[in-house]
């Protein structure tokens, strides 16, 4: 509880005790998703989420994907607002062209620059295959 709102830390711990943290029981393991705002994890269904089920390196490898996805989702929007172009951010970003444009599309598609809102959106394309 005294990392929950620092991810960082949070991860230093996690890494020194991972041990401990797959031997906790399913309860244990809710509180502390819930605590460090982890409201799913990828290929874990939602009853066994809800249960405890799942693997609490597995949670926090997928925060840590996260924060990557949403830190270029935010440079990007960055750029993107100075009026660069999807080649020239890809280059400066160092990410493949289609993967800067499917975030600047999900941008224009927003209108927004809210870069919580355009994770999500691309986590709702994701899950509905479009």
């Amino acid at each position: 509880m005294r990392y929950s709102g620092e991810k960082e830390l949070l991860r230093e711990k996690f890494n020194l005790h991972k041990e401990e943290y797959e031997r906790l029981s399913g309860q244990a393991k809710v509180l502390l998703a819930e605590l460090t705002n982890i409201r799913e994890i990828p290929g874990v269904e939602e009853k066994a989420f809800e249960r405890g089920e799942f693997s609490m390196c597995k949670a926090f490898e997928d925060m840590k994907e996260e924060g990557k996805i949403v830190a270029l989702i935010e440079m990007i929007c960055k750029k993107l607002q100075k009026n660069k172009s999807a080649e020239t951010i890809a280059d400066e970003v160092e990410k493949e062209l289609p993967v800067v444009e499917n975030i600047i599309r999900v941008q224009r598609q927003l209108g927004s620059y809210d870069v919580e809102q355009i994770y999500r959106a691309m986590q709702m394309e994701q899950v509905s295959g479009i």
